[in-house]
C-alpha cells in the first residue's frame, strides 16, 4: 500500500511539473527568478562502454513550489531527468537521488552508468531551467585494446594505444644474466632496453617482447709468478749481507783445512 502510494504521489507530480513547465512562457531575456529552477554546472565525459565516473547535478528551485517532497536518497530519477530537464541526456546513463533538502527545493542527483552512444555537445537545458552553457556532454569513442605479450617477463595484458606500459624480466637462472629485450614489432622504443625493468607507450597495434638473457662472465685472476725469499736472515741481527759472508767464509776455511790434513797424511806416507 505504501509503495502504491509513493508511485501514485510521483504521477501527481509528473502531472503537475509537466502541466507547469507547458504553462510557463519563457521570455528570451529574463532574470534568474523568472526561471522555473536552475541546474549547477556540470561535466559528463566518458568513452562508450565504460562506466563514467559518477557527476554530481544539483537543481534548486526558484518558485515557492516545494515539489520534490516524496523524493529521498536513493531513488532512481532517470525518468525524471531525461523527461523534465535535459533534452539530450545521453543513452545509456543513469540518475538517482543524493539528497532533498528540509524545504524540498535543492534536490541532489548522481548522474552514472555507461553510455552507449558518442556525443560532444553542450547539454541541452529545458527552457525552464537558467541555461547553464558551460555544461558539456563528451563520451568518446570506445578505445581500442591491443595485446602485449611478454616472454619470460611480466606484464602481458590489453592496453589502451598510449598506456605508458611497464615490463619486467624474469629472475635469471643460475649462472645467468639479464642481457637485453627483443622487441617486436622493432619500431617500438623501450626507455632502456638494457633494463630488466622498463617502459614503454602502447602503440597501435600488439607487441611481444622478449627477455634475453646470457652466461654470466666469471673474471679471471691474474696468475702473479711467485718469488721466493733465498736469502738466509740472520736470527739474531736480521743481516742477510752478513750472514751470507760469514757462511761462505766458513766453507772457504773448511775447505782450506780438509786441504792441509790429506797433504800431511800424504807426506808422512
Amino acid at each position: 500500500m505504501k509503495s502504491l502510494k509513493k508511485r501514485v504521489s510521483k504521477i501527481l507530480l509528473s502531472l503537475t511539473m509537466l502541466f507547469t513547465i507547458t504553462s510557463t512562457v519563457i521570455p528570451t531575456k529574463v532574470s534568474a527568478e523568472t526561471y522555473f529552477a536552475s541546474i549547477s554546472e556540470f561535466k559528463i565525459e566518458g568513452e562508450v562502454g565504460k562506466e563514467i565516473t559518477p557527476v554530481i547535478v544539483v537543481l534548486t528551485m526558484f518558485s515557492n513550489q516545494n515539489w520534490w517532497p516524496m523524493f529521498s536518497a536513493g531513488d532512481d530519477y532517470t525518468h525524471e531527468i531525461k523527461e523534465y530537464f535535459f533534452t539530450n541526456f545521453p543513452d545509456g546513463l543513469k540518475s538517482k537521488v543524493v539528497s532533498v533538502d528540509s524545504e524540498c527545493k535543492i534536490l541532489t542527483l548522481e548522474i552514472y552508468g555507461t553510455p552507449t552512444k558518442t556525443m560532444n555537445e553542450v547539454a541541452t537545458i529545458d527552457p525552464t531551467f537558467k541555461p547553464n552553457t558551460d555544461s558539456t556532454i563528451h563520451i568518446k569513442e570506445p578505445s581500442s585494446n591491443y595485446r602485449l605479450t611478454v616472454n619470460s617477463g611480466t606484464g602481458s595484458e590489453k592496453y589502451v594505444t598510449g598506456d605508458l606500459v611497464t615490463i619486467s624480466a624474469n629472475a635469471p637462472a643460475s649462472g645467468k644474466v639479464f642481457k637485453e629485450w627483443l622487441v617486436n614489432p622493432s619500431d617500438v622504443i623501450l626507455s632502456n632496453a638494457k633494463s630488466a625493468t622498463t617502459t614503454f607507450t602502447m602503440p597501435d597495434k600488439n607487441v611481444e617482447v622478449t627477455a634475453i638473457y646470457g652466461d654470466r662472465i666469471t673474471p679471471v685472476s691474474e696468475n702473479k709468478p711467485v718469488v721466493k725469499n733465498t736469502n738466509i736472515t740472520s736470527p739474531n741481527t736480521g743481516n742477510t749481507s752478513k750472514t751470507i759472508l760469514c757462511i761462505s767464509f766458513l766453507a772457504l776455511s773448511g775447505c782450506a783445512l780438509g786441504y792441509g790434513l790429506n797433504k800431511k797424511k800424504a807426506l808422512k806416507k
